[in-house]
C-alpha cells in the first residue's frame, strides 16, 4: 500500500509504525486493522524460537484471522483504486 500511494516503504516488522505511516500518508486506518499491531511480536518470536512459550492453537487462529483481515482490507483498497 505504501508504493501504491507513492510512499517510501521503510523495512520494518513494526506494524504499528507501518500503520501510522499509512495514516500520515492520508489513509484512514479502521480500528479493526489497528489490532494488527499485536502481530508484531510474532516477527521476532519466529526469528528466535525457544525464547518464549510456543504459540497456542487459539493464538494461532486469532493471529491468522487478523492477518487475513488486514490482507483483505489492503487488497480492497489497492484493487479498488482508492489508494
Amino acid at each position: 500500500m505504501y508504493r501504491a500511494r507513492g510512499q517510501v516503504f521503510r523495512y520494518t516488522h513494526d506494524l504499528d509504525d507501518l500503520l501510522h505511516g499509512l495514516e500520515r500518508a492520508g489513509l484512514q486506518v479502521p480500528e479493526a486493522i489497528w489490532e494488527a499491531a499485536d502481530l508484531t511480536h510474532y516477527a521476532w518470536e519466529a526469528r528466535y524460537p525457544g525464547l518464549t512459550e510456543a504459540v497456542s492453537p487459539e493464538e494461532y487462529r486469532q493471529a491468522l484471522t487478523l492477518a487475513e483481515r488486514v490482507v483483505q482490507w489492503a487488497a480492497a483498497i489497492v484493487e479498488g483504486g482508492t489508494v
